[in-house]
């Protein structure tokens, strides 16, 4: 049975694990001050939505307020707390943290403002801030064996969710309509939501790569590109995308769809460990480039999965990471015929030490023909 919750010594050994990291790249630093919340949950278990963690040699303290001194205390045991109280900003409680530190502490540039970044400077004076980037997705990247099963859990929901929707869906049935007897099913089979707003595209609408539901019935046209995902207890996420035929299929549909299954095939034949990710993206971007919709597939081939729907690595023309085993991304190419129709196929792929191991189960080399009631 799948254990939703991380083995003991899970949270502590993370943050050994980017004590190191510091240690080797950065060892001017005295600590390295973690703004975003995900990155605060990956290592400290904490789940509200308001912290920050302080992190370096000498030093591990979260640092939040008294809305959530119990939760820190029921889910971080044993992790130094700064809890403000009403009386002092967020700034002035991390400020007097940061006075204590004997040297430099970069604080994660990309997910601080600039408006909070110069507060923290004017509170914690004569202690030098610098940012860093990074760091801490860097070390989400990899998955370990408890993540991996959570995010295996994340799609078995999904599929079992989508399986269930399309057994019951009518042709008068709104894009709309359906997201939420999908997001419905979802919590039915144990997640708490959607991983991201769906996309539930009737014909044209599925040109668009991020559309938003709306009114167009299921039986308007005929395709349907439903992009979903699950969200579970502990956070993990699944990330799919299949396209349906729902009635008579449009002009040029079978080649273009025959094209994008052809691209993940490919894709899939060259991730493995070692691989340069914009070397995946290529061998889907060939297929589709040699079919001649080069111009019609705009986005990159995936991205990790996690605790966030994206997050690293990135499988893209323009991206330097390599493939490693623990890495769970998404293969997704798509080609987007503006006023026509769309066509994405996506799968979950962990990488292994040997090669990749599709996640996802979903048929996908015929598009699945549904027949609205």
């Amino acid at each position: 049975m799948n254990d939703p919750n991380p083995p003991s010594g899970t949270y502590a050994a993370r943050r050994d694990r980017l004590r190191a990291v510091l240690a080797e790249r950065h060892p001017d630093l005295a600590a390295v001050l973690i703004e975003s919340t995900v990155n605060v949950r990956y290592l400290t278990g904490f789940t509200g939505s308001s912290a920050r963690l302080l992190i370096g040699p000498d030093v591990e303290r979260i640092i939040s307020d008294s809305r959530y001194a119990a939760q820190i205390e029921r889910q971080c045991p044993g992790l130094d707390a700064t809890i403000r109280t009403q009386a002092e900003t967020f700034a002035q409680s991390t400020a007097k943290v940061l006075g204590k530190q004997r040297g430099p502490v970069a604080v994660e540039a990309e997910h601080i403002t600039l408006a909070d970044f110069e507060t923290l400077k004017g509170a914690a004076a004569g202690v030098p801030l610098l940012t860093s980037e990074g760091l801490v997705e860097e070390l989400r990247a990899i998955k370990d064996d408890w993540e991996i099963a959570q995010i295996r859990a994340a799609v078995a929901a999904a599929e079992a969710a989508f399986t269930a929707a399309l057994g019951d869906v009518r042709g008068d049935e709104s894009e709309r309509d359906f997201s939420y007897r999908l997001e419905a099913a979802l919590r039915e089979r144990g997640a708490t939501g959607f991983s991201f707003a769906p996309i539930v595209a009737v014909g044209p609408g599925g040109a668009h790569p991020h559309y938003s539901v709306g009114d167009p019935r299921v039986s308007e046209a005929g395709t349907l590109l439903i992009d979903w995902g699950a969200r579970m207890p502990n956070g993990y996420v699944s990330d799919l995308t299949r396209t349906l035929v729902t009635g008579e299929e449009p002009e040029e549909f079978r080649r273009v769809y025959d094209t994008v299954n052809a691209a993940v095939d490919a894709a899939l034949a060259v991730l493995r460990p070692g691989v340069p990710l914009k070397e995946v993206d290529a061998a889907a971007r060939n297929v589709i480039e040699e079919a001649g919709y080069g111009e019609y597939f705009g986005h990159g081939t995936g991205h990790g999965i996690g605790l966030e729907v994206h997050e690293a690595p990135r499988l893209s023309s323009i991206s330097d990471d390599v493939a490693a085993p623990g890495m769970v991304v998404t293969v997704e190419p798509g080609v987007y015929l503006a006023d026509r129709f769309g066509v994405r196929i996506e799968e979950d792929v962990l990488v292994t030490p040997e090669g990749r191991q599709v996640l996802s189960s979903l048929p996908r080399r015929e598009p699945a023909r549904l027949t609205p009631a």
